[in-house]
């Protein structure tokens, strides 16, 4: 009965998540748990357009920097200065399901919302992370007609500084370092989740993330200041 009761309840939670799928638009508000949502709003929430909504002049700083460790490996966000960061920097951790973990209604959870963390920062740590940020070119004016793929490595960041909408992108493979603000962050980070290796994952036979075989994936092009749609 127990285990009848906790299968009503995935399915229930199920129809929630396309319920609200249903109604939701296009456009980012922020980071979503609805998986669906995400997903439907996911160029407009790496180009920051709740961000961009909301800088003018005397508008807070605000960032949303965003590590796509292969898509269906694992995606990476930090937020600062955001409404659901409330000064703190907020990391959400996006990852596939693991087959050795098994099947269990947390996992399934986890899987589909991914998981919170939030890191309590000083008002000296936050200015430290803000200035690697511009050593790192985040203000600069990101290259037209750069290509991001779903596969690979790449860093974006969008937000506003000083009343100004910023974006970067830093496309990462074998031959291209880590950017500056990598080593800020990842001592920040509290997911104990490792970073993956900018070598291309072998592909297997298996019905795993790292299956390259598969169709759904998505490539995005840099125009100007933000991506094309």
């Amino acid at each position: 009965m127990k285990v009848l009761r906790a299968q009503r309840r995935a399915v229930a939670a199920m129809v929630s998540i396309l319920a609200l799928a249903g109604v939701a638009g296009c456009s980012s508000t922020g980071t979503s748990d609805n998986p669906l949502v995400r997903k439907a709003s996911w160029f407009s929430y790496l180009n920051g357009d709740d961000l961009r909504t909301a800088c003018r002049a005397g508008a807070p700083d605000q960032f949303r920097l965003v590590f796509n460790g292969r898509y269906d490996d694992q995606v990476r966000v930090y937020e600062l200065g955001t409404a659901q960061s409330d000064g703190q920097l907020k990391e959400k951790v996006l990852t596939s399901y693991i087959v050795n973990q098994g099947f269990t209604l947390d996992s399934l959870q986890e899987r589909l919302s991914g998981v919170d963390i939030m890191v309590p920062m000083s008002a000296t740590e936050q200015k430290a992370l803000w200035e690697t940020l511009a050593h790192s070119g985040a203000f600069d004016t990101a290259r037209a007609g750069t290509r991001l793929n779903s596969d690979e490595l790449w860093w974006t960041v969008s937000g506003c500084h000083q009343g100004q909408v910023f974006f970067q992108v830093w496309p990462l493979n074998e031959a291209t370092a880590y950017p500056p603000f990598f080593a800020s962050i990842a001592a920040l980070d509290r997911s104990g989740l490792p970073f993956p290796s900018a070598a291309k994952p072998p592909v297997t036979t298996l019905d795993s993330p790292r299956d390259r075989t598969k169709s759904g994936q998505f490539q995005m092009e840099v125009g100007d200041g933000g991506f094309i749609r």
